[in-house]
């Protein structure tokens, strides 16, 4: 039962993240970063990772360093300039709210919501 609950899980956070590449796929094609949807999702993986690790070693500044380490990873997987990759952050958030209220038209809002 435990085991059975743990795979649910694990899938559904794969999903999220494959689901939450596109828009960061489609923001920096977009800018005309260098991308595609594997990229999007290795960054999405590796940005996940940091901050779990920066949340763990530093609570306190941990967000303000996390989104600074994100930035970081747009510009030099994505070759964009520093204010392209934080317009990149932007597009992104726009996308993904875009996204979440497509699939609340479409009844999918459970799935909606948990993109966050």
């Amino acid at each position: 039962m435990v085991l059975e609950g743990l795979v649910w899980t694990l899938l559904s956070i794969l999903l999220v993240v494959i689901i939450s590449a596109l828009p960061l796929h489609l923001a920096v094609s977009v800018l005309g970063g260098r991308s595609n949807v594997f990229k999007a999702f290795m960054v999405m993986i590796l940005v996940a990772i940091s901050t779990i690790i920066i949340q763990f070693f530093l609570p306190i500044w941990g967000v303000f360093i996390s989104w600074l380490v994100l930035i970081w990873i747009f510009h030099e997987v994505f070759r964009l300039k520093w204010f392209k990759a934080v317009i990149a952050w932007i597009l992104w958030m726009i996308f993904i709210f875009v996204f979440i209220f497509i699939f609340s038209l479409l009844g999918l809002s459970f799935f909606a919501f948990s993109l966050f």
